[in-house]
């Protein structure tokens, strides 16, 4: 099946399940007045493997947390949802003042899945996971790799992979 009709399908289905309510409320927060660009090229991004480390402090089990700053600083933010928009999640320092486009560093602490965080709202192509019990200190680390995004503040949705 072309890429082309998936995506497609894909955008059908959850335009139908907006329409229909099955997204938390949590998840249908505003967006910004200005969307930002969607990649010319939206293939899943190639990254390096996350690192096998401890919870860091403040990371709640079962959340994928995430900090404002490398090393995990200024934060955590923890979601254990699947959450179409972290637009309605606030944070004072950030500069949007919501946790969308401001993770520079992420720890998945799920009880059984894989955090996948999306570049835009509503799970807009492209995507990268975190495995459970791993993380990134630093997102410059992922670079733009096929993607052709840098991830560091550019995560603005998240569901899981079980």
């Amino acid at each position: 099946m072309p890429k082309s009709l998936i995506r497609r399908i894909a955008l059908i289905i959850g335009a139908a399940a907006l329409l229909f309510g099955v997204v938390a409320p949590a998840a249908m927060a505003a967006t910004p007045a200005a969307a930002k660009a969607v990649p010319s090229n939206s293939a899943p991004a190639v990254v390096p493997a996350a690192t096998p480390a401890a919870a860091p402090a403040g990371c709640s089990a079962g959340n994928v947390c995430f900090w404002n700053n490398i090393n995990y600083n200024d934060g955590p933010g923890e979601l254990s949802g699947t959450n179409a928009s972290w637009f309605g999640f606030s944070h004072s320092s950030c500069p949007g003042g919501s946790w969308a486009d401001c993770v520079s560093s992420i720890y998945n602490d799920g009880n059984s899945c894989t955090a996948r965080l999306w570049y835009l709202t509503n799970f807009g192509s492209p995507s990268f996971t975190v495995a459970r019990g791993t993380g990134y200190t630093n997102l410059t680390q992922l670079g733009t790799g096929i993607s052709g995004v840098s991830w560091n503040d550019n995560i603005e949705s998240n569901d899981w992979v079980c």
